[in-house]
């Protein structure tokens, strides 16, 4: 039992602080980011073993000096998260316009969030089964 514990406070431990580099990145990142206007075009398809695929909506944006860029978004749906056509804000990296997501809390915090519950909560369940009465 102290070995099923023990994993999963260390798995938990590292998914923590998985989630809390990413966070400390997007902080990071958005306090050098400038918004542009994008243009949703098509999805592209992605398969995954996990959810065995979805469509990533494609986006493209003007930066403030006049280069075209196209980023994917990070949620995937099926037909794309957000419809052809439409306009959605952006941030970019004014030093890497390559680097670029939908201004949206879930498309920014989704990812540190995820790691970071599913760490606390493994690390939480790895930390009760080490205590002896339970």
């Amino acid at each position: 039992m102290d070995l099923v514990a023990g994993l999963f406070a260390a798995g938990g431990a590292g998914f923590l602080a998985l989630g809390l580099h990413l966070r400390r990145r997007t902080l990071r990142f958005l306090a050098r980011a400038a918004r542009a206007e994008a243009e949703v075009g098509d999805a592209t398809a992605r398969t995954s073993a996990l959810s065995g695929g979805s469509d990533h909506s494609r986006l493209r944006f003007t930066t403030d000096d006049g280069r075209v860029h196209t980023l994917e978004s990070r949620l995937g749906l099926p037909g794309g998260a957000y419809a052809r056509g439409r306009r959605v804000a952006v941030l970019y990296d004014p030093d890497d316009p390559g680097e670029a997501v939908v201004d949206s809390p879930l498309e920014l915090h989704a990812p540190w969030l995820i790691f970071a519950l599913l760490g606390a909560g493994w690390f939480a369940v790895g930390l009760l089964l080490l205590i002896p009465w339970f």
